[in-house]
């Protein structure tokens, strides 16, 4: 429900989706509403999945020992990054 006070959202719904419906209808609200109803459908399985996956990680997360590996492998990709960085500097 904070959606609905988003700026973006308006902005989105009040500028960018009229443009999809014909001008030749008498009512626009109804050809609207389809457009609506499939933003708030994939808006609901993105959140959905978010959740889901969070949910999965925390899980997996709290079994001691696993947040070594994850810390390990962050090291691993920052110092990858700062060596190709290191390489890139100088060409």
């Amino acid at each position: 429900m904070a959606g609905l006070s988003n700026p973006k959202a308006i902005l989105f719904f009040s500028s960018l989706l009229p443009q999809f419906v014909s001008t030749q209808q008498d009512s626009h609200i109804y050809a609207l509403l389809p457009l609506i109803l499939l933003f708030v459908f994939i808006k609901l399985i993105v959140s959905s999945t978010y959740a889901l996956a969070a949910r999965t990680m925390a899980a997996k997360l709290a079994i001691p020992g696993s947040a070594v590996w994850g810390k390990h492998a962050a090291g691993g990709v920052l110092m990858a990054f700062g060596i190709v960085m290191g390489f890139t500097a100088f060409y």
